[in-house]
């Protein structure tokens, strides 16, 4: 630190070497008072950073702007060009919010619902709809696709990636089908992992705490050769029950382990070639409650242990084939095994796809691609549950092609596309888009979108039979509808974008959704003891609409403010004479998350980030509005070596976040405290 403060500048640093003490008790020099004095007086005194002190983020904000995301157009674009509601996650976003798992990061997210049910299981929506089975928003790893035909959602507790290996995380608030295809409804998340060049070396990552039991990982990165290069690793997770509301333990605990590794070979500077793969097995306790009308209160409660086995292989080649051309093809297989005390499931995924971009003339830039899915799966009912028929294989044909268009060049930009797929349950299905971008300054952009997307029949609306509720004699079993239509949205979104400052900048998004054919459950014939049917059926609409607003300060570099608030309004109405009007708003209305990171010198970093979630009905539960906080404190001694601790939901001791849909027993996450050592070689 340059410069001598003032008299009030001695004041503050008088305060400052006493709150060290209070701080660091033990000695030493983490804290300092002039470390402190900047964020101090924040701003009241001109300071500046010794090229020893740590960096706050290694980009700036408009070198932010110009992060390049593949997301919306499958193609590499700059963030501050995408004619959509973007928002990216760096892998310094992800390590200092101090999130231990990829459900945790998105929490960081504005517009998107991130909600944990118990130990293992999570609801994560964008823009409604948010359930424990969540069903439209559409989940890649690496470009591997990873929702599951059985419910037509995400099974997140085994989307378990090294989180130091993560590059970022793209989220699209709003429907991407157009390339993506269906179930990329109401959002499209895309986790990127780096590549085996940019992880070259060790890494040792251990992590314990009250509720995070143990957390470990070991990843090592080697050069086969000049153009080869390879990483391996390993991790194992444990974590602790959550709680009953009474306080006792919900017998949910989870343990996990996972390896895998990646290949990266560059035979020219125009080739790429990938490899890689996972394989991972859990256990986890699960107390199911399983309507049994020959019993006292009609319902019998089941404490059983889960397993989840399973893996993926995945290719991709990719080939620049001059300036604006690439071409590339990837394939990949995935094995999922999960039983429950309910059903058993085994699944073999296999999926191709090819696509190839190029300029079109001056004007014109091209996408087109085709793909094909095959989805083969095994279940095993129990008394229950089952699905009919048990077996099952379906396959998914698609196409898609998508024009940019610039109007004027580097300024209005139109964006034509449409994807076509052909599904065994529904047939042919058609999701075209039209995007629109204008950008005035080099820092603002004004951009619309109208776009179709539908959500395909899941297994279950298709086959399942569920024994969901008891009442006196009569139970209460939900069976797949065969005439199932695919859910249908018509999504209009307005958005600006503007870097006011060099130090600030904001985001602005609005939507309005049209739904049809939404899934419900309804009688369709008088109730006939013991067995009351329901069936799925397409018999509500709606409109969602709403918005998201994001605002980042960064005035100084060793300081930055990330604030975000969301609005959403569901309006739900029935199509078919059985079913009631529904007024359950299974997101909450408004969410304002506020994050604040802060270098405070000799490499220590100080992050809290604190939320906001409104009241939700979920199942005719009533989750209360609820605030909570995050805190991380790291310190990196050396080079090498980082050292953090992190409290998690600090504001109350327990409270609940979501409902289970098969259950009438709600888990509250507790407040909790973990340490954690990386060390890197």
């Amino acid at each position: 630190m340059h410069g001598s403060p003032g008299e009030e500048g001695n004041s503050v640093l008088i305060f400052a070497n006493h709150l060290q003490k209070f701080l660091h008790p033990w000695g030493g020099s983490i804290f300092s008072g002039r470390t402190l004095l900047p964020v101090l007086l924040a701003g009241a005194t001109t300071v500046r950073l010794t090229a020893d002190d740590s960096r706050l983020m290694e980009l700036d904000l408009e070198k932010l702007a110009e992060v390049e995301v593949t997301s919306v157009s499958k193609k590499a674009q700059k963030l501050s060009d995408a004619a959509a509601a973007i928002s990216v996650l760096s892998n310094e976003d992800i390590r200092r919010s101090g999130a231990t798992s990829i459900p945790e990061a998105l929490r960081l997210v504005p517009g998107l619902n991130v909600a944990q049910v118990d130990g293992q299981t999570w609801a994560i929506s964008s823009r409604g709809f948010n359930s424990q089975f969540a069903n439209k928003l559409l989940v890649m790893i690496d470009g591997r696709s990873v929702y599951t035909p059985l419910f037509s959602g995400v099974y997140w507790d085994v989307q378990n990636v090294v989180l130091e290996d993560v590059d970022r995380i793209e989220v699209i608030r709003g429907p991407g089908a157009t390339v993506w295809g269906a179930n990329a409804v109401n959002g499209v998340i895309n986790i990127v992992t780096k590549s085996a060049k940019e992880t070259q070396g060790g890494l040792v990552s251990i992590a314990s705490g009250t509720e995070k039991t143990l957390l470990g990982a070991l990843r090592y990165g080697g050069q086969i050769n000049d153009q080869t290069f390879i990483r391996v690793y390993s991790k194992y997770d444990l974590n602790d029950d959550t709680a009953l509301p009474g306080g006792s333990d919900a017998n949910d605990r989870y343990k996990f382990y996972q390896g895998g590794f990646r290949l990266d070979w560059y035979p020219s500077d125009h080739a790429t070639l990938t490899f890689q793969g996972d394989v991972y097995t859990g256990e986890m306790n699960q107390t199911t409650v399983i309507p049994t009308p020959s019993v006292p209160g009609n319902a019998v409660v089941s404490t059983q242990r889960g397993e989840v086995d399973g893996g993926n292989l995945l290719a991709r080649w990719s080939r620049v084939l001059s300036e604006g051309s690439e071409l590339s093809l990837q394939l990949f297989y995935d094995r999922t095994e999960r039983m429950n005390a309910r059903i058993g499931e085994k699944r073999d995924v296999f999926d191709i796809e090819f696509q190839h971009h190029f300029a079109l003339g001056e004007r014109n830039n091209l996408i087109y691609g085709a793909g094909y899915r095959r989805s083969m799966d095994e279940t095993t009912g129990t008394g229950s549950a089952s699905f009919m028929p048990a077996d099952f294989n379906a396959d998914v044909l698609s196409a898609f092609v998508q024009d940019e268009f610039a109007i004027l060049e580097e300024e209005l930009t139109l964006t034509l596309g449409t994807k076509v797929e052909h599904n065994d349950f529904t047939g042919v299905e058609v999701q075209p888009s039209a995007r629109l971008s204008f950008k005035p300054t080099a820092h603002q952009t004004f951009w619309s979108s109208v776009s179709r997307a539908v959500r395909t029949p899941s297994r279950a609306e298709d086959a399942i039979g569920l024994d969901y509720a008891a009442m006196g004699p009569t139970t209460v079993r939900i069976f797949g509808g065969q005439d199932f239509k695919s859910e249908e949205v018509i999504a209009y979104e307005l958005g600006y974008r503007n870097q006011l400052f060099k130090w600030m900048s904001w985001d602005l998004a609005l939507f309005y959704n049209q739904y049809d054919n939404l899934s419900t459950v309804t009688p369709l014939i008088p109730a006939l003891a013991p067995v009351l049917p329901i069936y799925f059926v397409n018999a509500l609409e709606g409109e969602t609409y709403g918005g998201e607003f994001s605002l980042t300060i960064q005035s100084t570099d060793f300081w930055r403010i990330i604030g975000s608030y969301a609005l959403l309004k569901t309006e739900l109405h029935r199509t078919f004479p059985n079913i009631s009007e529904t007024t359950e708003q299974s997101n909450p209305i408004h969410s304002i998350v506020l994050r604040n990171s802060v270098d405070l010198g000799r490499d220590v970093q100080f992050d809290v980030t604190g939320r906001y979630v409104d009241e939700v009905e979920i199942n005719s539960f009533h989750i209360e509005k609820y605030f909570s906080a995050d805190a991380r404190l790291a310190w990196k001694p050396t080079k090498n070596l980082e050292l953090s601790i992190v409290g998690q939901q600090l504001l109350d001791a327990q409270h609940p976040e979501f409902a289970p849909i098969l259950s009438p027993l709600i888990m509250e996450l507790e407040r909790s405290v973990y340490g954690k050592l990386v060390f890197q070689f």
